[in-house]
């Protein structure tokens, strides 16, 4: 089973590269995509085994995939797809494709549709990632609003607390004031 040139099976095989964000995922599977769409591409050039309006065909079917990822729209890149994936097949049930030429665009057609899974699942990973950090971004602040507003009820708690006592001890008490001067005086004479 040939793999391409020497080399890219090695590559493949090694350990993947560290994640540097959703930004570089995306630019890297854009850029795997790339290199299949024009495998793709390549395979539907026209020859003596490809008629030439079966290869415009195909090509324009491969760049509304190619259009379709770009956009981030890979719900439409599959559904243009399945259809390029028909057209390949209807074009060799009309003899306009020769079984070679068919295995060559199938099998590049089998790498984008790989790739194109390995993309959505990237996209679905990177929303769930989002959600989980808006998730949690949410919960520590309604966390520091409920704190805060502990925090003010207990300080308007402390600060009645303080007037409270403060009102209790200011007050005249008993047996201060002038009374009414009555009963001092029978004890002098």
């Amino acid at each position: 089973m040939r793999r391409g040139p020497a080399g890219a099976g090695a590559r493949r095989r090694s350990a993947p590269a560290p994640a540097l964000g959703a930004r570089n995922s995306r630019r890297g599977r854009a850029a795997a995509l790339a290199l299949a769409t024009a495998l793709v591409l390549a395979a539907c050039g026209a020859s003596p085994d490809l008629r030439p309006e079966t290869a415009a065909t195909l090509q324009d079917g491969v760049l509304a995939v190619t259009q379709a990822v770009a956009d981030g729209r890979h719900d439409v890149a599959e559904t243009e797809l399945t259809e390029l994936r028909a057209a390949l097949e209807a074009a060799v049930d009309e003899g306009d494709v020769s079984a070679a030429r068919y295995r060559v665009v199938d099998d590049a057609l089998d790498r984008v549709t790989a790739e194109l899974a390995a993309a959505r699942a990237a996209q679905a990973a990177a929303e769930q990632a989002a959600a989980e950090q808006a998730a949690a971004e949410q919960a520590a602040a309604e966390q520091a609003a409920a704190e805060q507003a502990a925090a003010e009820q207990a300080a308007a708690e402390q600060a009645a607390a303080e007037q409270a006592a403060q009102g209790g001890g200011g007050g005249k008490g008993e047996g201060e004031g002038e009374g009414n001067g009555r009963g001092n005086d029978k004890d002098d004479d």
